[in-house]
């Protein structure tokens, strides 16, 4: 049994780097007492597996395991995972982009015990990432006592509270004739003897005189439910009175018998339907304790939203998001749309009407909502009508809210790693690459607007790499990222391609602009040399400029251009700008 206090050991299984950190983040943002360690496929999998079981170390509490891999996919794990000493028990969860039923009937077929897609919503896979931990964790901390029998107990235990004998004979003459099954039958006298007789077990089902000598009328069934809990109570009496009998159900009775029309099949056709309502009603309160759990644990608000009225009904959860108290808020001019940030209250009122004119089964939208201490809160907001009148119109509707704020910062965090160098915090060449289509594009639809295009590649980088080291180096990259930039115009983007190869679109630019430009980037690098131990460094550039045409094919064939502008510069010198005009003096270059 794993400790309270314990970290739950997962091991992650995938090839993208990328899903490892965005595994690790989720968790480690929502605080969770959890160690990931990571291989790439499953062969390096196993082999930690088995470096674990030789050391006579604990194996992983769980696995998550993507299907598509180098060297042995996901489903060729799961088959060596089975035949591997000692493993075969650690639960595996597919993380998988494939949401094919195919694949999920294979590792299911496999030994996988649950399967999470990999969704392009953030958000929703943070959660369902989230609450799928939260379930091994709880079982990782669950005492042997608190998880469920292994078996249903082997017969029906049944109290009979009656101090009177003959009435006592009279059930258990009832229950031999018409009970179907092997049953207990354990009497007491009195309220007050029900403890010594019950023991340590509780009963199934509990028939109770209402007439008793330390105990009578509806007093009595209180007593009992507070000795004997949920278990169902079924009341025998020689009160003939069916008033009574209907307050005997509202004190909590699951049914009531009359001792003078009592006959054996009705008697335990009463026990039955007792006990299964029972445990149904135990069910439902179940259910509802998960789902009040699962809406805790997702950070779910609920509403309920009276549209006639126009009033909304929200939780404590909903309420805490924005600072408000719980209770019922107005849903018009000063109410709840005002919350709403103008530039997202369009999509939603679009998303509500779509669904209120019956053209979507329900509505979800993300907006950010006012919080009462100002600033704003990202949410998520999903629901359905669940009234209407007779001519089609919505008159009640509910639903959940969700605060998506560390996903909406999760999704900025990807975005950034994604487009951006992570040292220079440049564009980095796909993003560059795509943008420059883009220019492409709208130069052959308005070819008079010319643009151009430098690339740029610092001097002899590998020299300052060598004598000064690469942490210099980096600091040298850095420093002129931050001349380059402050060279250019907000609409020009610079990009670093790699190493010390760098590259900026410069649209609505002619060739002589650019040049002009180019010569500022080389003055301003000279003029502020880097600092290192006792002197300074020089750092220089070369520079090769062309201008883009309607004639280019694609991105590559004006960055080949430039580049050979660069060659030339490089071989004229270095520390210069040269310019290429077209394909013909490219060819001559």
């Amino acid at each position: 049994m794993k400790a309270a206090s314990t970290n739950l050991d997962i091991l992650l299984v995938d090839d993208e780097q990328a899903d490892a950190f965005l595994v690790r983040k989720i968790l480690r943002d929502a605080q969770f007492a959890a160690t990931v360690a990571h291989c790439s496929d499953g062969i390096e999998a196993l082999d930690a597996l088995r470096r674990r079981r030789n050391a006579s170390a604990a194996l992983p509490d769980l696995i998550l395991l993507d299907l598509n891999m180098p060297r042995m996919d996901g489903h060729e794990f799961l088959a060596a995972l089975a035949r591997e000493e000692g493993c075969g028990q650690i639960p595996v969860v597919v993380l998988s982009t494939s949401s094919a039923e195919l694949d999920m009937d294979r590792a299911s077929a496999g030994g996988a015990r649950g399967y999470l897609t990999k969704q392009a919503d953030l958000r929703l896979f943070s959660s369902a990432l989230l609450a799928l931990v939260r379930q091994y964790l709880q079982q990782a901390e669950l005492p042997p006592r608190a998880r469920p029998p292994a078996t249903p107990p082997r017969n029906t235990r049944i109290l009979l509270v009656d101090d009177e004998a003959a009435d006592a004979e009279l059930v258990a003459i009832a229950l031999r004739k018409a009970w179907q099954g092997e049953f207990e039958l354990v009497r007491s006298e009195t309220l007050g003897g029900v403890s010594a007789q019950l023991g340590d077990r509780l009963p199934d089902l509990v028939l109770l005189d209402l007439g008793l000598p330390d105990a009578s009328g509806l007093h009595s069934i209180e007593r009992m439910r507070a000795l004997v809990g949920r278990t169902p109570i079924v009341v025998l009496t020689g009160n003939d009175d069916s008033d009574f009998a209907l307050e005997a159900l509202a004190a909590g009775a699951q049914d009531y018998l009359f001792k003078s029309r009592l006959v054996a099949a009705d008697l335990v056709r009463a026990m039955r339907h007792a006990i299964a309502r029972s445990q149904l009603e135990e069910r439902l309160a179940e259910s509802e304790e998960r789902m009040a759990l699962a809406l805790a644990g997702a950070e779910l608000g609920m509403w309920d939203w009276d549209i006639t009225r126009r009033q909304i009904t929200v939780d404590t959860r909903w309420a805490a998001m924005l600072g408000e108290s719980a209770g019922v808020l107005a849903v018009d001019a000063q109410g709840w749309l005002t919350r709403a940030h103008p530039e997202d209250l369009g999509a939603a009122l679009n998303a509500l009407n779509s669904h209120f004119r019956g053209l979507s089964p329900g509505f979800r939208f993300t907006h950010r909502l006012r919080h009462l201490g100002g600033g704003w809160v990202w949410t998520l907001a999903a629901g359905k009508v669940l009234q209407r009148d007779g001519c089609g119109r919505p008159l009640r509707a509910v639903g959940i809210m969700q605060d998506i704020g560390e996903s909406k910062r999760m999704e900025a965090d990807l975005l950034r790693l994604a487009t951006t160098d992570a040292l220079t915090t440049l564009s980095n060449r796909r993003v560059f690459v795509q943008r420059l289509a883009h220019e492409l594009a709208r130069i052959r639809r308005h070819w008079q607007a010319p643009s151009a295009l430098m690339m740029l590649d610092l001097d002899h980088f590998k020299r300052i790499n060598d004598r000064w080291g690469h942490q210099f180096g980096d600091r040298a990259l850095c420093h002129f990222s931050t001349i380059l930039r402050s060279c250019l115009r907000e609409c020009d983007l610079p990009a670093r391609l790699g190493g010390e190869e760098f590259a900026v679109l410069l649209p609505g630019t002619d060739a002589q602009a650019a040049m002009t430009v180019a010569r500022r980037i080389r003055e301003q690098l000279a003029q502020q040399p880097l600092a290192a131990e006792d002197e300074t460094v020089g750092i220089r550039v070369s520079i090769g400029v062309t201008t883009l045409t309607a004639a280019d094919p694609q991105p590559e064939a004006c960055m080949s251009r430039a580049d050979a502008a660069l060659y030339r510069a490089k071989q004229h010198g270095r520390n210069r700008e040269e310019f290429i005009e077209d394909d013909r003096e490219h060819k001559l270059a």
